[in-house]
C-alpha cells in the first residue's frame, strides 16, 4: 500500500516538474515575441535625423561598394572612427535583403542585439536568481528603460557592445560558477567580438567585474590576476588580426586615430572636446536613462517607512559597519550584480568624455535589484504603484489625442513639432496606437480591481505597447520631416553630373545625412582643393569657413536650400568657386 501511494505521489509530482517546465518554455517564447515585436517591426519607419546614423551606415554601404572589408574610406579620405563589426553586420544583412543599405538594415543588428541582451538576461537570471517572475520583470523592465530601448533602434555601435560585453559577463560568471569549458570559450567568443565593436573596452569591462567579483568572493587576487589576464589575452587574438590589416592599410593615419578613440579619449588628451562632463554627471545619465521608471522609484519612496528600514537591517547595518559581512553573506548572484553595477559605473567616471550610451553594460544588473526592490513595493506601498500606473495609463490615451489635434491644426504645433502638421502615419503606426490605447484601457480596468502585483505587470506591458506606438507613429511624425534627404534630392536633381564637394571646418563636422542619401558621393574640399566646383557649406556659417580659402579662391553663392539640416541646424548653402 505504501509502495502505491509513494508511487502515485512520485508521478504527481513528476507531472508538476513537467508542467512547471512547460510553463517555463511557453513564458520563455512569449518573452521572446514581445521582444521582438518591440524591435524589429518598426525600425524602417524613422528615417535618418542625425549625424551618427548615417556614419555609421556609409561605411557598410562602402564595404559593398568597394569590397573593402578592413579599413573602408568614405566621404573621399575619412577612415572609419570605430572597428567594423558593426559595419561587417549591416552589410551582411543589407546583402542578404538585396544589397542596399537602408534605415531597416543599417538598425537591424542593433535590435537584433538588444533582443539577445534581454533573452539572455532572462534565461541568465532565472537560472541563477530565486524566481522566474523577478527574471522575466527584470528582463522587461532593461528593455524598457529610454536608453536601452532608443539604443536598440538606432544604427550605432552602442547596443552591440552592450550585447557581447554582458552576454560574455554571463558566460564566464556561468563557467566560474559550473566549470563547463565551453562557457569559457564562449565568454572568450564574444568578448572578442566586443572588441571588435569599439576596442579595447570590449574586453577591459567583462574581466574587471569578473575579476572583482571573484576576489571580492573570497579567491585569492593572484589567482585571479593571472586567470583574467589569460582570458583578455586569448581575447585579443582574432581582434589583432585586423588591427595588424588595418595598420598596414591606413598606416600613420590609423594608429593616431586608435590612440586618440582609445586613449585618449580615457585619459581626456583628445584633440578635441567630446561630451565632457564632471564625474558626478553619471548620476544625471543614469536617472533620465531609467525613465519612464525614475518616477516610479521616485514615487514609491513615498512609501518607505523609518520602522521599515529598521527592521531590515538597513540603519543598524550601517550603524554597526557590518555592510562588508552582509555583503560577503549575499547571494552569488546578488553579489556579480552589485560589483557589475558598480565597477562598470566608477569605470565611466573616470574618463572625462560621459555619455548615456556607455553606461548600458550596467542596466540589465541594476534592474535585477529594481525588479526585487518593485515587487516588494507593491506589496508595501501598492497605492504609489498604482498611481504610476493612473500615470502611464492615461499618458497613451493623451498622447495619440494630442498628436491628432496637432495634425489637423486645432492645437498649434509650436516650433519643435512643425513638422508633425499634415502628416499622416502608416497602417502599422496607427494600430500601434490602438493596441497601446487598448493596453492603457485594460491597465486601467486592473488598477480598479486588482492587487498592486498584477497592476505593475499590466503597467509594464502598457509601457511595452506605449514603445510601439513611439517607433511605429509619433516618432517618425516628429522626427522624419527633419531628415536631410530632401536637400539631397533636390542637389541630385539640379547638379546630376556635377561632383559637390563640403567645406566644414572639423574634420568631425559633414554632411553625414546628405552624404548617405546621395551615396557616398561628396568629397571634401579641404583635402581635395580643386581649381573649381560647388560646395556645400553650413549657410550661416559660410563665411567663417570660406574665409579660410578667400586668399585662393571666389565664392559666388549658386543655390540655397531652406530646409535646416538635421546636422548643423542651418540651411544649406550652393557656392560655386574658381581658383585665383
Amino acid at each position: 500500500m505504501r509502495w502505491v501511494v509513494s508511487r502515485k505521489m512520485a508521478n504527481f509530482a513528476g507531472m508538476n516538474d513537467l508542467t512547471a517546465k512547460r510553463a517555463q518554455r511557453r513564458n520563455f517564447w512569449i518573452i521572446v515575441a514581445v521582444v521582438a515585436l518591440t524591435f524589429l517591426p518598426w525600425l524602417g519607419e524613422t528615417v535618418f535625423n542625425t549625424k551618427g546614423e548615417p556614419r555609421e551606415a556609409i561605411v557598410a554601404y562602402t564595404m559593398l561598394q568597394t569590397g573593402d572589408w578592413i579599413l573602408p574610406v568614405s566621404y573621399g579620405g575619412d577612415l572609419p572612427y570605430k572597428p567594423p563589426f558593426l559595419a561587417w553586420c549591416i552589410a551582411a544583412v543589407s546583402w542578404l535583403f538585396g544589397g542596399e543599405v537602408t534605415h531597416y538594415t543599417s538598425r537591424l543588428p542593433s535590435a537584433l542585439g538588444c533582443i539577445a541582451l534581454i533573452v539572455s538576461t532572462m534565461v541568465f537570471l532565472r537560472r541563477y536568481g530565486r524566481s522566474q517572475k523577478e527574471a522575466i520583470l527584470a528582463a522587461m523592465l532593461t528593455m524598457t528603460a529610454f536608453e536601452v530601448w532608443r539604443a536598440g533602434t538606432t544604427c550605432r555601435v552602442d547596443m552591440l557592445l552592450t550585447c557581447f560585453t554582458v552576454t560574455s559577463i554571463y558566460s564566464l560568471y556561468s563557467y566560474f560558477q559550473g566549470g563547463r569549458k565551453r562557457w569559457l570559450w564562449i565568454g572568450i567568443a564574444l568578448i572578442s567580438c566586443g572588441v571588435l565593436c569599439k576596442g579595447p573596452v570590449g574586453a577591459v569591462l567583462p574581466c574587471l567585474v569578473i575579476g572583482l567579483d571573484r576576489w571580492l568572493s573570497g579567491q585569492k587576487f593572484l589567482k585571479v590576476l593571472g586567470s583574467m589576464t589569460v582570458i583578455f589575452l586569448v581575447s585579443l587574438i582574432v581582434p589583432l588580426w585586423w588591427y595588424i590589416a588595418a595598420c598596414q592599410k591606413g598606416g600613420e593615419e590609423f594608429l593616431q586615430l586608435v590612440m586618440e578613440e582609445n586613449v585618449g579619449r580615457f585619459t581626456g588628451t583628445m584633440s578635441y572636446d567630446s561630451h565632457v562632463h564632471p564625474w558626478w554627471y553619471n548620476f544625471v545619465l543614469v536617472i533620465s536613462g531609467w525613465l519612464p521608471y525614475t518616477l516610479l522609484l521616485l514615487l514609491t519612496l513615498f512609501s518607505l517607512r523609518f520602522k521599515m528600514l529598521k527592521r531590515d537591517n538597513v540603519i543598524t547595518g550601517l550603524r554597526n559597519a557590518s555592510l562588508w559581512q552582509r555583503f560577503k553573506e549575499a547571494a552569488p548572484l546578488t553579489r556579480l550584480c552589485l560589483v557589475a553595477t558598480l565597477s562598470i559605473f566608477i569605470f565611466y567616471c573616470i574618463p572625462s568624455s560621459k555619455r548615456g550610451v556607455y553606461l548600458l553594460p550596467l542596466y540589465p544588473f541594476l534592474a535585477y535589484f529594481i525588479a526585487l526592490y518593485l515587487r516588494r513595493m507593491a506589496k508595501q506601498g501598492p497605492k504609489m504603484v498604482k498611481t504610476y500606473g493612473w500615470i502611464i495609463a492615461v499618458l497613451a490615451f493623451v498622447v495619440p489625442i494630442g498628436l491628432a489635434l496637432i495634425q489637423h491644426g486645432v492645437i498649434p504645433s509650436g516650433k519643435a513639432l512643425d513638422g508633425v502638421v499634415g502628416t499622416t502615419p502608416s497602417i502599422l503606426g496607427v494600430v500601434a496606437v490602438w493596441l497601446s490605447m487598448g493596453m492603457a484601457f485594460a491597465t486601467i480596468t486592473t488598477l480598479w480591481k486588482d492587487s498592486a502585483t498584477k497592476s505593475l505587470v499590466m503597467t509594464v506591458g502598457c509601457t511595452i505597447m506605449i514603445y510601439w506606438a513611439v517607433s511605429g507613429c509619433y516618432q517618425p511624425c516628429v522626427l522624419n520631416s527633419r531628415c536631410d534627404a530632401v536637400i539631397a534630392d533636390r542637389l541630385a536633381q539640379m547638379y546630376p553630373h556635377k561632383q559637390l564637394y563640403t567645406i566644414t571646418g572639423d574634420r568631425l563636422s559633414r554632411f553625414y545625412s546628405v552624404n548617405y542619401y546621395l551615396g557616398d558621393k561628396l568629397l571634401r574640399f579641404e583635402s581635395e582643393q580643386p581649381d573649381s566646383g560647388l560646395v556645400l557649406v553650413p549657410y550661416k556659417r559660410a563665411e567663417k569657413f570660406l574665409e579660410l580659402y578667400d586668399s585662393l579662391y571666389t565664392f559666388d553663392i549658386d543655390y540655397l536650400d531652406t530646409h535646416r539640416s538635421c546636422e548643423w541646424k542651418t540651411p544649406t548653402a550652393v557656392y560655386r568657386f574658381h581658383r585665383k
